[in-house]
């Protein structure tokens, strides 16, 4: 007959088996892992072209997208300000027709 004692010492040889077993099925998917990530890499590679940019011509790149984002500001800005300036130079001149207006017809003396 088997006691109390036989079976927890059967458990506990079962739990070590398991926890074997799941170091090992661990080892292994690292492993697959690893082999995915390379072939994964070597299929990238493979797939880009081989003309990639160097640093410097990324670095160049950069800059004539920066330079061109500050072209364009700017001319937003200047059309901005020319618009004003026009309305202002509109609100005048009809100050000063109104203003001509009102003198040539006894309206306003100046």
């Amino acid at each position: 007959m088997s006691g109390p004692e036989d079976e927890r010492e059967r458990f506990w040889r079962a739990v070590e088996l398991n926890a074997e077993k799941i170091t090992e099925l661990e080892a292994v998917v690292n492993t697959r892992q690893e082999m995915m990530r390379e072939t994964i890499t070597q299929a990238v590679q493979s797939a880009m072209p081989k003309a990639m940019l160097t640093d410097d011509e990324h670095r160049w790149v950069q800059l004539a997208i920066k330079r061109e984002v500050q072209q364009i500001a700017f001319r937003q800005a200047v059309i901005e300000k020319s618009s004003i300036a026009l309305i202002w130079a509109g609100i005048v001149f009809l100050g000063i027709v109104a203003r001509e207006y009102m003198v040539a017809h006894g309206m306003w003396r100046p």
